[in-house]
């Protein structure tokens, strides 16, 4: 719930069921569920611009769910690692951003297959990374090869890979790649007339992704 209300924009009513829930999971003594409370709780104070709590949860999270012992799955691992590094980019704390996404790809590919998605959305979140810290010439690189992954591993429909599209074709704009950027924009422009037509056929009211 506190997820859903997150969304909703809703911050205080989600903080607070946030809040609930970890006091729930430390009666319990769940390690785990701890770590993953304080995730959402670092996601949440992001959205409220608190950045120093929520570097504080997002630690926290990190801390407990990376432990030795700890029962946390390697999507939760990776997760915590993903949120952590989003705090250290609103700080302009590039390095331990980068770093952090380096951790959470060496998970995901200890893990998973070879080609999957963890490595897809991490290589894209590296790249915007290494944008924002001002090395276009990686970024570009890793936006690449993470949307190419992503769109194989979900289809280029999921929300997911729409936003990222979006993202990446942002950063070709501002780094002078026209070219490559209208095939992006030509990309998703072909996304939303897809869905369009497919809710359309189906009776339901036409979608608009979000900008």
């Amino acid at each position: 719930m506190g997820t859903m209300y997150m969304e909703m924009g809703r911050l205080g009513k989600a903080e607070q069921l946030e809040r609930d829930a970890l006091a729930l999971r430390e009666a319990q003594n769940d390690s785990t569920a701890m770590g993953i409370s304080w995730m959402h709780l670092a996601m949440v104070s992001m959205e409220q611009h608190h950045l120093t709590d929520a570097a504080m949860f997002a630690e926290l999270a990190v801390s407990r769910l990376a432990q030795q012992g700890n029962t946390a799955t390697p999507q939760q691992k990776i997760t915590a690692l993903i949120y952590l590094s989003h705090v250290r980019c609103a700080q302009g704390n590039y390095t331990d951003a980068i770093r952090n996404l380096k951790s959470a790809r060496e998970i995901a590919e200890a893990s998973y297959r070879p080609q999957n998605f963890f490595t897809a959305y991490v290589d894209f979140l590296l790249g915007h990374a290494y944008w924002e810290s001002g090395n276009p010439e990686l970024a570009s690189e890793l936006m690449k090869k993470g949307t190419s992954g992503m769109q194989a591993e979900l289809g280029w429909g999921h929300p997911t890979y729409v936003k990222a599209m979006k993202q990446y074709a942002a950063f070709l704009k501002q780094t002078d790649r026209a070219p490559e950027a209208a095939e992006v924009q030509r990309t998703i422009a072909q996304v939303r007339g897809a869905r369009s037509r497919t809710d359309a056929s189906q009776g339901q009211p036409m979608t608009v992704l979000p900008q």
